[in-house]
């Protein structure tokens, strides 16, 4: 399979804290689990709805537009189309007065 499990520790706050954020997210998640699923679709569009620049990346984006990005760069998964990049300044911009 996958190879003997390695432990190693989290590459600075930044990393943590968005763990935290997103346990903190799954907290407030308003549905419940299906317990026989091993993958939890609309628990993880709930917790991809936030952007975030995660170290390495010098754009926003939504989290797992940059996981795919992130495993494309190391050859974990194949090239596709670019992934949508946002502009955080004129996501603010045409967001003000919102509550998104």
């Amino acid at each position: 399979m996958s190879g003997d499990t390695t432990i190693t520790k989290t590459h600075g706050r930044k990393s943590v804290g968005g763990i935290n954020r997103m346990v903190m997210d799954a907290q407030y998640f308003g549905k419940k689990l299906e317990k026989e699923a091993k993958y939890q679709w609309e628990l993880s569009e709930y917790l991809n709805r936030d952007i975030c620049q995660p170290e390495g990346f010098d754009a926003y984006g939504y989290p797992n537009e940059l996981f795919k990005l992130d495993m494309e760069r190391l050859g974990i998964a194949t090239k596709r189309k670019p992934a949508k990049v946002i502009d955080f300044a004129q996501y603010i911009e045409n967001n003000r007065g919102t509550n998104h």
